[in-house]
């Protein structure tokens, strides 16, 4: 009896034994060429994608931009090699001696005026960027004395360039240094010139005061020119007068105007 029931025990079970294994689907070989295709183009796709990323690396390793009013300074393990300036600049022109300078040794520096893309040589020339427009210098308001013993409170406005970003590169490194070195030899300057003035002079004569700033100028020029410098104006911004100059300066004033007209109703 044991052996009967194990006949029909499961049924199902010895149906599917009877059937037939189910058959593969036919492989489609077109369906596979068009993988192995999308393959082959992804792997084109991410090869120039790398030829791209290296060949940009690689020009701007051998390529810089000089802007409309920038200048720059090529060097080769510190040394300079070659100077780009703004077209407009005549200031090495100008000044051919400060190439040959004491300490300098731009000798045999190559001077361009040139502006746009320019190549260089990768990992071994470094390239600094300075800027040709003018900068802007203004002081604090400081006391000066005229000739006559009469005190005033000035502020300096002037305008000012890097000329030559070689010589500025090595006096002056970066603009912070350049800037304290302006502040401590401008005023000065200024002051040694007003001191000349009397304060009648220095208050109300325009054409000698102009004369006087055009001196110090030139004075502060013939300086800077040895760190790339150049000054292209400087100016009293600002005159004020101390509380004990005040009433006599008015005074004065007064009486000038008072003179003028005078020789006008004459």
């Amino acid at each position: 009896m044991e052996g009967n029931n194990n006949q029909y025990e499961n049924p199902w079970a010895q149906y599917q034994q009877q059937q037939p294994p189910p058959k593969k689907p036919p492989i489609d070989l077109n369906k596979r060429n068009d993988v192995k295709q999308l393959l082959k183009a992804l792997k084109a796709v991410a090869l120039l994608l790398v030829i791209c990323i290296v060949a940009g690396i690689l020009f701007g390793t051998c390529t810089y931009t000089v802007g409309e009013n920038e200048q720059a300074v090529v060097s080769q393990f510190g040394v300079i090699k070659e100077v780009v300036l703004t077209p407009t600049n005549t200031f090495v022109d100008e000044n051919p001696d400060l190439m040959n300078a004491d300490g300098a040794k731009l000798n045999n520096v190559k001077v361009v005026k040139d502006k746009g893309l320019r190549f260089k040589l990768p990992f071994i020339h470094q390239v600094e960027i300075y800027d040709g427009r003018l900068y802007t210098f203004t002081s604090n308001a400081e006391p000066v004395n005229t000739r006559d013993k009469k005190q005033y409170y000035v502020t300096i406005y002037g305008q000012w360039q890097i000329s030559n970003p070689a010589l500025f590169s090595i006096t002056q490194q970066n603009m912070t240094k350049a800037r304290q070195y302006l502040d401590n030899l401008v005023f000065p300057v200024i002051v040694q010139n007003i001191n000349s003035l009397t304060s009648t002079d220095f208050v109300s004569n325009k054409d000698v005061l102009n004369e006087t700033m055009a001196q110090a100028l030139a004075q502060i020029n013939e300086t800077v020119r040895e760190s790339g410098i150049r000054f292209a104006d400087i100016q009293i911004n600002r005159t004020l007068l101390p509380e004990n100059n005040k009433q006599s300066t008015y005074e004065r004033m007064i009486a000038n105007r008072a003179k003028v007209a005078q020789q006008l109703r004459s």
